[in-house]
């Protein structure tokens, strides 16, 4: 829920009509317009059955039919209700029931209200809570349980949840000095010390709301007398930091930086190189900051080259003072986190690298989600997938054509190359970002091997963003394909010109030595690739063209080369080129040569591509043994209609999966942050009887409008 929204639908509760009047007429001074008044919880459950509500203003009702624990566990139980909040309205002799209600993801609570001077103090409040925390949900709830534990005198419970929530929210000043508060509460005046200490690192303007929080607690001149050493608190909650930059001076600034913000392990490095041969060592890194320009690496390489080595997962975030508009479109189109400017200033510096930490774990800019979500398909995440998708269409701030862009990189990256071909055209035809949108139209040519099309786009997009390499070599592999040597050879070097060691450079040297019969080159290259499944797909689709046009030697010889020249430490890249040898001895009426094929694999039997292995020879040699025709099912060429219609499939699937899906920590208000271990007898009675209500997609609900 939006708070800022004020046409966000709210719903208040109470079987007193002049207690609803009171609280909508609170509420619509605020400036919200979708308030409305209802006698009961079951009226708020016919509510969520056809439509939505995003906030629900009620008290326990623990003696009624339906009592504010169920809605909370629906909610916290249904994706789908994700965005729903729960204000609680109490008396004193249910204070006791209310940790349990934060656990379930209530927004606040609050304490008799019935005249109208109480109801409107306390929504003022909340809403003056809300703006101070910028609609953060978990950071308002956070209010509410603070004032909670500290007024029932739970400190430890205290500080294990401001630990957490700091955690969620790294680098917040106001966490830290609640956090030193609840230290100080608990006579560890050293960690409170640390911890307001370093609410002014994050930012010297934070001095005024330090000392505010040290009176809050009466901390005192008699306190710093009798401390001992302070120890740093680690801000940012990650361990290992990598920074590389030519200049020493800068180096040594930033490793300052880092170390007030006590992150533990920062490694320097001079050149990119040493950056790169330290990540061969594959330790945990949280966030590579480097230099744009070097004498032995451009920027634009080594972001590509940290991407093949790191993925997506990990935030870059560049510093100079030379980038260019030219650079931007590298710059995002390779997952650029951020932008550091120099020369270098602490708290810009600081301020940078704390939102870049929180948008890497809780992303709220539709860059980062997308980022995340990038990741989550190329990992094959379905969870995090969904759950990013639905996070980034819903976002405001993402266009129709950004839309359309994510369903065509969801298709290509499900095989469904006529599907994200036509997506991609549908966000260059609305206006979309036309690098992206070119280049995945590009790849999806390819794969449809329509490489004069494909290299149309692919070039286009080369104009708008000149130095990325893989898709160089894309470009490259289209000349392949058309027969064009001399375009592939200049293409390739051009590539070579920016980065000769780059994989995707051998990976298409490996693919035209493949397309020559030159075995020998090809089981070189081969050797040197780190990742085969590229080569895999290629020799797969080239091989299926060539036999589907009746080349059949030809496809039997490229699946032969191929596999002959995988090294035999890739046993499973073998078995999947052997068993598609096998298929095309099988088309080509040889039964007993894809037998014999399928004998030669050695596999773990555990593995799921053995299983396949195993199920085709058994039944080949039931067929060779009964001297019977071999029957394949002929392969299927799916038009754009079935391709719509298994991603169709596919998105049915993925709703299913969400409406089961239980909600992570931050989702809903502190659900998950903070942990109530005790339930009163009267909650568990309460929450013994689970609803059943059906929750609708908002898919569902806007056809039943």
């Amino acid at each position: 829920m939006d708070i800022n929204n004020k046409e966000i639908n709210i719903v208040s509760v109470s079987s007193s009509g002049t207690r609803r009047q009171l609280i909508n007429t609170a509420v619509r001074s605020h400036g919200f317009s979708e308030v409305n008044g209802v006698p009961d919880l079951k009226t708020v459950l016919e509510i969520f059955e056809t439509g939505k509500i995003d906030w629900i203003i009620c008290p326990l009702c623990l003696d009624e039919e339906i009592n504010a624990f169920q809605i909370l566990k629906l909610i916290t139980d249904n994706y789908y209700q994700l965005n729903a909040r729960v204000t609680l309205l109490i008396n004193e002799d249910e204070l006791e029931h209310v940790g349990t209600a934060f656990n379930l993801g209530a927004l606040s609570y609050h304490v008799g209200l019935e005249a109208k001077d109480s109801v409107d103090k306390a929504f003022s409040e909340l809403f003056e809570t809300t703006e101070r925390y910028q609609s953060k949900m978990d950071l308002v709830a956070a209010f509410y349980i603070r004032r909670l534990l500290r007024e029932t005198n739970h400190v430890s419970e205290l500080i294990r949840f401001e630990k957490r929530l700091l955690k969620m929210n790294p680098g917040q000043a106001d966490l830290l000095c609640s956090l030193g508060e609840s230290y100080y509460l608990k006579k560890e005046v050293e960690k409170a010390y640390s911890l307001w200490q370093q609410a002014e690192v994050v930012d010297p303007g934070n001095t005024d709301r330090v000392k505010e929080s040290q009176a809050n607690v009466g901390f005192n001149d008699a306190d710093l007398e009798q401390m001992d050493e302070i120890e740093k608190t680690n801000i940012l909650g990650i361990e290992r930091c990598l920074v590389v930059d030519e200049d020493q001076g800068d180096l040594n600034a930033i490793t300052g930086f880092l170390e007030d913000l006590a992150v533990p392990d920062v490694r320097t490095f001079t050149n990119p190189e040493g950056l790169l041969e330290f990540l061969k060592s594959k330790l945990r890194v949280d966030l590579i900051i480097f230099e744009w320009t070097f004498k032995t690496m451009p920027g634009p390489i080594l972001v590509q080259r940290l991407r093949d080595v790191v993925g997506t997962g990990i935030p870059l975030t560049v510093i100079s003072k030379d980038l260019t508009a030219d650079d931007l479109p590298l710059l995002r189109e390779m997952g650029v986190t951020d932008r550091i400017g120099k020369p270098l200033e602490k708290a810009g510096f600081t301020k940078e690298v704390i939102w870049i930490i929180n948008q890497d774990r809780h992303p709220t800019e539709p860059f980062m989600i997308f980022q995340k979500l990038l990741t989550a398909i190329k990992d094959k995440n379905k969870e995090d997938m969904l759950l990013l998708k639905e996070k980034y269409l819903h976002s405001s701030a993402v266009t129709p054509a950004q839309k359309l862009y994510v369903e065509s990189l969801i298709a290509y990256h499900s095989g469904c190359y006529l599907a994200a071909k036509d997506y991609a055209i549908q966000t260059l035809k609305s206006g979309g970002e036309s690098l992206d949108a070119l280049n995945l139209l590009g790849k999806s040519m390819m794969k449809l091997r329509e490489f004069d099309a494909a290299l149309r786009c692919l070039e286009n997009a080369q104009v708008i963003s000149p130095q990325n390499i893989e898709r160089i070599c894309r470009i490259a592999e289209a000349h392949l394909e058309n027969g064009n040597d001399d375009k592939f050879d200049k293409s390739l070097s051009s590539a070579e010109a920016l980065d000769g060691e780059n994989q995707k450079i051998v990976e298409k040297k490996a693919k035209s030595a493949l397309k020559h019969h030159n075995f020998d080159e090809t089981k070189s290259l081969m050797a040197r690739l780190e990742n085969l499944d590229e080569i895999v797909s290629y020799t797969n689709n080239r091989a299926v063209s060539l036999i589907r046009t009746q080349s059949f030697d030809s496809g039997i010889n490229l699946y032969k080369d191929a596999h002959e020249a995988v090294p035999e430490e890739k046993p499973v890249i073998r078995g999947i080129l052997a068993y598609n040898l096998a298929l095309a001895y099988i088309r080509t009426d040889e039964p007993n040569l894809a037998y014999e094929t399928l004998k030669q694999v050695k596999l773990d039997e555990k593995t799921p591509l053995a299983a396949k292995i195993k199920s085709l020879k058994v039944r080949l040699g039931k067929s060779i043994k009964m001297e019977q025709p071999f029957q394949l099912q002929p392969p299927k060429i799916e038009t754009l209609a079935d391709e719509q219609s298994k991603l169709e499939e596919l998105k049915k699937k993925g709703a299913e999966i969400l409406k089961s899906l239980k909600v992570r920590p931050g989702d809903i208000c502190c659900h998950k942050i903070f942990m109530e271990d005790k339930k009163t007898e009267t909650v568990m009675k309460a929450l013994a009887t689970k609803l059943d209500v059906k929750i609708r997609t908002p898919k569902e609900r806007k056809k039943s409008a």
